[in-house]
């Protein structure tokens, strides 16, 4: 292996193992996101939460916005473990002239983990409609 196949694969093993590190805080984020706002005595959090503008109406519409989000959060919490798993073995894995396929999966990777996000504020949304008895 010469220095630019050493420098290569040296540049895809940090890229993967950082895209994992980033996909590890959403999944920690979403595991946190379940625990403290599915409690019973979980408190509406100004910083930390999914902070749409249905979620953040009152009080009622934050608890049960996220509680109707709470499995697509588990979801996303699983999925974006399982794609950190990935990212680990594609990077101890991978050989010089891989590069497309380290930033490809990085991007899918973040994409899919993102989607998940959405699609559980998105749940959140349409449980808060309800509260009021409206469909605003």
């Amino acid at each position: 292996m010469d220095r630019s196949q050493g420098w290569e694969k040296t540049s895809m093993f940090a890229l993967l193992l950082m895209g994992a590190l980033g996909l590890a805080v959403i999944a920690a984020a979403a595991g946190v996101l379940i625990k403290t706002s599915t409690s019973p005595a979980a408190v509406v959090s100004e910083v930390f939460g999914l902070r749409t503008k249905s979620t953040k109406h009152c009080d009622q519409c934050w608890r049960v916005g996220h509680r109707a989000a709470a499995p697509a959060l588990r979801f996303t919490a699983l999925v974006s473990t399982a794609l950190v798993i990935l990212l680990i073995i594609l990077a101890l894995l991978l050989q010089p002239g891989s590069a497309v396929v380290a930033v490809v999966s990085v991007a899918g990777a973040y994409a899919i983990s993102i989607g998940l996000m959405l699609m559980a504020a998105r749940n959140a949304n349409a449980a808060t409609r309800w509260v009021h008895g409206t469909e605003d």
